[in-house]
C-alpha cells in the first residue's frame, strides 16, 4: 500500500514539474513575442503560462497584449487580476484606467486616474485632462442627438477598414483584409499588412452606390504597410504612409537589430502617363528614430498636414504642416502649436481647408480613446477647437472625419457593434434632434 502511495506521489510530483517546465517554456516564448511587438502571437503563450503560474509579469503583459490589439474587455480582466497582486506597477494602474475609459466606464476610470495621481506621474497634465474627460463624458450622455451613425456594411469586413479618402470617382481605404497579392502577416495584429484599395462610387439621392473594391496599384502597394492615402484635388499627386523594414540596422545606422524599431514614413507618388511613379520620402534616410504618418493635403493643395513623434513636440504625437509651393516643393515641418497639440496624442488629420482642419486626439477633453475635433483657423492661427460630440465620438477610437456633403460624412471607428477591427461609418445630420435614450 505504501509503495502504491509513493508511486502516486512521485507521478504527481513529475506532473507538476513537467507543468512548471512547460509553463516556463510558454512564458519564454510569450515574452520574446511581446518584446518583438508580436502581441497577437504572444497571447496564446501567456494564456498557457498562466494556466500553471499566475505571475505578475505574465498578467500585466497579457493585459497589455489585449489592450494593444484593441480587445479591451479581455484587457480589463487581466489588469484586474494583476492589480490584486502586491508590487504591481503604477503603469498597470494607468493602463487599467485607460481601458476603463475606452469601455465607457467613466466613474471607475476617474477613480483609477485619481489613484494613479498618488504615484506623482510625470504626465500629470494628461491625467488631469483624462479626469476632466470622465466628468465631461458622463454629463454629455444626456445631450441632444444631432447625427445618425450607420455602419457601412457594404465596405466593411471582419478585418480593419480605415484611412478613408474620398476622391472624385473612388473612395480609397486602408485595409488589412486578406487579398491575393498580400501573403505576409503582421504579428502585432495577426492580420495581413495594410494596403490601399479603391472603390468606385456615385451619390444618388443622398445615397452612395458602390462597385467592388480592388487593389489600388501594385507599385504603391508593395513592401509592408501601405496606408492612409491623401490625394490632391485632380488626383495626380499621392501622399501615403509606408513602412520600410530595415534588415541591417547595425550596418546602416550603427544600432543593434534587437534595439532597432522600424518607423513609419510618408511617401509621395505622381501619376505620369497613367502610371503611378514613386517620387520620394518626406523623412531623410538618417532620421530613423521617429515616425511621420497620416498625410492630409488641404483642399487648396498648398499645405500638407501630418502627425509625428519627432523631437521637439508637445506630446507623444503632434500635428505638423508643411507648405507646398507652385512647383511642388515642400517646406520644413512646422508644429501647429500647443493650443492644438497636447501632452497626449494628436493624430489623423483627415480633412482640411484654409479655414479648418479635422483631427483626432487623446489629449483634449473628450469621450475616451481618440475623439474627432474641428480646429478653426484664421490667418494660419487656430482660434477655436471643437469636439464633434456624441454619437460621432464614442468611448472608443474615432478618427478620419471626411465630409461628403452638407448632410453626410464618413468616419472610422473601432466602436462596439462593428463588423471588424476598425470600421467605416456614415454620419448623417438629423433634421430634428432628439434626446438620447
Amino acid at each position: 500500500m505504501r509503495a502504491r502511495i509513493h508511486i502516486i506521489l512521485i507521478l504527481v510530483i513529475v506532473m507538476l514539474v513537467n507543468q512548471k517546465i512547460l509553463a516556463q517554456g510558454d512564458f519564454s516564448k510569450a515574452k520574446k513575442h511581446y518584446e518583438n511587438f508580436e502581441y497577437k502571437l504572444a497571447i496564446p503563450y501567456y494564456l498557457n503560462a498562466l494556466a500553471s503560474d499566475s505571475s505578475l509579469e505574465s498578467l500585466e503583459n497579457l493585459a497589455d497584449c489585449y489592450r494593444l490589439t484593441h480587445q479591451y474587455k479581455e484587457a480589463k480582466k487581466y489588469y484586474v487580476q494583476a492589480l490584486e497582486i502586491p508590487y504591481y506597477s503604477a503603469t498597470s494602474v494607468f493602463y487599467y484606467a485607460e481601458v476603463l475609459m475606452q469601455l465607457g466606464e467613466y466613474e471607475e476610470a476617474r477613480e483609477q486616474y485619481e489613484f494613479y495621481k498618488t504615484y506623482e506621474p510625470v504626465n500629470l497634465n494628461y491625467i488631469e485632462n483624462c479626469i476632466a474627460s470622465c466628468k465631461f463624458a458622463s454629463l454629455a450622455k444626456n445631450n441632444l442627438v444631432k447625427y445618425k451613425v450607420e455602419n457601412i456594411k457594404e465596405l466593411n469586413t471582419k478585418y480593419s477598414e480605415s484611412g478613408v479618402h474620398v476622391g472624385q470617382k473612388n473612395i480609397y481605404i486602408s485595409t488589412d483584409r486578406k487579398t491575393s497579392n498580400v501573403t505576409e502577416i503582421d504579428a502585432w495584429t495577426g492580420n495581413s499588412y495594410y494596403k490601399i484599395m479603391s472603390i468606385p462610387y456615385a451619390i444618388k439621392n443622398n445615397k452612395i452606390i458602390y462597385q467592388k473594391a480592388k487593389n489600388f496599384n501594385t507599385t504603391i502597394n508593395s513592401g509592408y504597410h501601405v496606408a492612409f492615402p491623401s490625394f490632391n484635388t485632380d488626383e495626380t499627386k499621392l501622399f501615403f504612409t509606408s513602412t520600410k523594414i530595415e534588415e541591417f540596422p547595425k550596418r546602416k545606422y550603427d544600432v543593434r537589430a534587437s534595439e532597432f524599431v522600424n518607423k513609419m514614413n510618408i511617401t509621395t507618388a505622381s501619376l505620369l502617363k497613367k502610371r503611378w511613379v514613386i517620387d520620394s520620402s518626406l523623412k531623410k534616410e538618417n532620421e530613423f528614430n521617429y515616425s511621420i504618418l497620416h498625410p492630409c493635403i488641404n483642399r487648396e493643395g498648398n499645405r500638407l498636414y501630418f502627425s509625428s513623434d519627432m523631437p521637439g513636440g508637445y506630446g507623444s504625437y503632434d500635428i505638423y504642416y508643411c507648405d507646398i509651393d507652385e512647383d511642388g516643393n515642400i517646406s520644413s515641418p512646422i508644429n501647429l502649436g500647443k493650443q492644438l497639440n497636447t501632452a497626449g496624442m494628436e493624430v489623423f488629420p483627415s480633412y482640411a481647408t484654409n479655414e479648418c482642419i479635422y483631427f483626432s486626439s487623446k489629449g483634449h477633453i473628450g469621450f475616451g480613446g481618440l475623439d474627432i475635433y474641428k480646429a478653426t483657423l484664421k490667418s494660419n492661427v487656430i482660434i477655436n477647437i471643437e469636439n464633434l460630440g456624441s454619437p460621432i465620438n464614442s468611448s472608443f477610437d474615432d478618427f478620419s472625419f471626411v465630409p461628403l456633403n452638407d448632410q453626410l460624412s464618413i468616419i472610422c471607428s473601432d466602436r462596439e457593434g462593428g463588423k471588424g477591427g476598425d470600421d467605416l461609418y456614415f454620419i448623417q445630420l438629423l433634421n430634428n434632434t432628439q434626446p438620447k435614450e
